[in-house]
């Protein structure tokens, strides 16, 4: 990335020099890379400015594609970037309907069995929850939207971190990612657009027609190198990676829960069938007020970070059966695969001695 911002001074979508040619060159490299690490071409890719954007884009195509189908169905624990998108679309007489989930987080598959009918356009739903972690039949659950022909959206941002992802595999229509999910820079994500649904697809943004045709703007070619290097990274060395962030993830539990006995309980799936470096524990005490002891030596949070500053409480929590007292004790702590054994223990610690 630094290279680039030293070096790459042209715009990627110039043609007529050497300038643009370089910059082109590094964005579709990173193209490249991105595609690989999801199997699918590079023309499949779309760069936005993060999975926000992704989501948008796919949900809000649905106003300008005039089908008779008027519904579209998410899941109760989405992103609230796709519940939003998907309620905008009522004043365009669209009908939101949320797929019910269990006390884990998991789709109800017979109940969503139930809700997709032809009246269907579009189903939502996420590969891996951001605040449980609860991992979602994504390949069932595409099947059977396109045994009614309806579309499949999937935001994968949480996924690239646990698994690997071959959307040829998970047989979904649209996909998105988020860069800093992975590793890689804030401000860029991108979507797959399956070579069967690019019709479907609307930009939504307006202007010089960038990525061909489907995402208006100039793109950073310092941040697409940044994206695709974090792509190309997990591509060589996700397995051992990923391994690290469970062991980070199962110590701090581990160290927390003999030290604090009674006082915490997981929140969610069980450790062994969530994401690897997620972890949701409900406290004995208020959580905001919990936090603001930790600080600055643990950052964690009570929700979706992009939520933080909300007075309610998560509504993914809320969805799986949590009253609201009991959500409002809960903390999301999230692992990467730098951490040291000992300051992970040191961490667990300090926060037991919080409790008391």
């Amino acid at each position: 990335m630094l290279d680039c911002m030293k070096n790459i001074m042209g715009n990627p979508h110039s043609a007529d020099h050497t300038y643009g040619w370089d910059a082109h060159e590094v964005v579709e490299n990173a193209r490249s890379q991105i595609a690989d690490l999801i199997s699918c071409e590079n023309a499949e890719i779309v760069f936005t400015s993060g999975a926000t954007e992704a989501n948008n884009t796919v949900i809000k195509s649905l106003i300008s594609n005039n089908s008779t189908r008027k519904k579209i169905v998410v899941s109760a624990i989405e992103h609230k970037c796709v519940l939003e998108a998907a309620y905008a679309l009522e004043l365009h007489g669209y009908e939101v309907i949320k797929a019910r989930v269990t006390d884990d987080g998991s789709i109800d598959l017979n109940a969503l069995e139930k809700i997709l009918t032809q009246d269907v356009a579009l189903v939502s739903i996420m590969s891996v929850n951001n605040e449980i972690g609860t991992i979602q039949p994504i390949k069932k659950i595409a099947k059977m939207a396109r045994r009614h022909g309806i579309l499949f959206h999937s935001d994968a941002a949480q996924s690239p971190m646990h698994s690997n992802i071959d959307v040829d595999e998970l047989g979904v229509d649209f996909l998105s990612l988020s860069s800093h999910k992975m590793m890689g820079p804030k401000g860029i994500g991108c979507l797959y657009v399956s070579q069967q649904s690019n019709e479907f697809l609307r930009p939504l943004l307006s202007g010089g027609g960038q990525e061909d045709g489907r995402r208006s703007g100039t793109l950073a070619p310092f941040l697409c190198a940044g994206f695709g290097e974090a792509a190309q990274i997990l591509q060589t060395e996700g397995k051992e990676l990923r391994a690290n962030i469970k062991k980070s993830r199962d110590l701090f539990w581990a160290t927390l829960s003999s030290l604090a006995q009674n006082s915490v309980k997981v929140v969610g799936p069980p450790l062994t069938e969530r994401h690897s470096g997620n972890l949701n524990v409900m406290f004995n005490h208020n959580a905001h007020d919990l936090l603001m002891k930790l600080q600055p030596h643990i950052a964690a949070s009570t929700g979706s970070a992009c939520a933080s500053g909300s007075i309610d409480p998560s509504h993914v929590l809320e969805a799986i059966g949590l009253e609201r007292a009991e959500a409002e004790n809960c903390i999301r702590f999230s692992f990467g695969p730098s951490e040291s054994r000992q300051s992970i223990i040191d961490s667990a610690h300090f926060l037991s001695s919080q409790l008391i």
